[in-house]
């Protein structure tokens, strides 16, 4: 068994979907029906504190997963919200996906910290 297949974190994944906004133009849009991803691993990739008292500062994680949850297009994932660690965090691009061998084979997004899960409209 692969350590991509052992991940002990789960986030909440709002996708998005493509549809006309009121003048007609295209555009993607954060649904509000989670998804649950179990199973992933995150990691810290850089985390900035802000010298200013009562100034918050700002993360950078990636999550690594076998694969996207089921019925998920990545270009949803791309443009769509993941709710960990009581933060609300955007992919700054669509998944990466890995896939040299069977073996190996994973989807890493990686993420901005946005603000505070429960102030994420």
């Amino acid at each position: 068994m692969s350590l991509l297949d052992t991940g002990f974190d789960t986030v909440t994944l709002y996708p998005a979907v493509y549809r006309p906004d009121s003048d007609g133009n295209p555009l993607w849009t954060r649904t509000r029906t989670p998804l649950v991803w179990s199973g992933v691993t995150v990691q810290w990739r850089a985390r900035t504190e802000d010298a200013t008292e009562a100034q918050r500062g700002s993360g950078l994680i990636r999550i690594i997963a076998r694969t996207l949850p089921d019925g998920v297009e990545p270009e949803a994932v791309r443009y769509g919200r993941i709710h960990w660690g009581g933060f609300a965090w955007e992919p700054t691009d669509g998944p990466l996906h890995y896939g040299r061998t069977p073996a190996v084979r994973h989807v890493s997004v990686l993420c901005r910290e946005v603000c505070r899960a429960e102030d994420d409209q």
